[in-house]
């Protein structure tokens, strides 16, 4: 993408958009990213329980690349927009509604940065001594940092001509 934002090829229309988690019909987990479901009524929190859920609906998903398509061609310079259903709810919210429309009450553990990333560095050095490298921390780390609430969400909608339905 930067090698193209570089030397735009003015025949040539590049969009890449990047979507928050999916939720529809046939997802495996409705609590992917954010918490585990253990055994006896316990959860662990996957990151900050006021950290939001990057989210979008497959009809949004889906809706908001049909607008694209349809839309005026742009070519020269590449776009790049990332795609969420609205404001992200928190990870708390989120697991408050799974509870209640499941209507099973848990209790979640949320688990503190330095301990889920201690964890996280001796699983690497487990995987190391196999001799079966994983980025375990990498990944840890990315997860309690991220923050779709800081992500500018409006401008592929405001480019497709839709507002997401959520």
């Amino acid at each position: 993408l930067e090698r193209l934002r570089a030397e735009p090829d003015p025949g040539l229309e590049v969009t890449v958009i990047r979507p928050g988690l999916v939720f529809g019909p046939g997802m495996t987990s409705a609590l992917a990213g954010t918490a585990v479901e253990l055994p006896l009524g316990l959860s662990v929190g996957l990151g900050r329980r006021r950290q939001g859920v990057p989210f979008v609906t497959a009809a949004d998903l889906n809706a908001g690349i049909l607008s694209l398509l349809r839309s005026t061609r742009e070519p020269g310079a590449p776009r790049a927009f990332d795609i969420l259903s609205g404001r992200p709810p928190t990870k708390g919210e989120l697991l408050a509604a799974h509870e209640e429309l499941c209507g099973r009450p848990r209790r979640t553990i949320w688990v503190p940065l330095p301990v889920a990333l201690a964890a996280a560095a001796a699983l690497d050095g487990l995987h190391a001594v196999r001799r079966r490298p994983r980025r375990a921390w990498h990944s840890v780390r990315r997860l309690y940092r991220f923050e779709p609430a800081a992500l500018d969400t409006g401008a592929f909608w405001n480019a497709v001509g839709n507002e997401p339905t959520g």
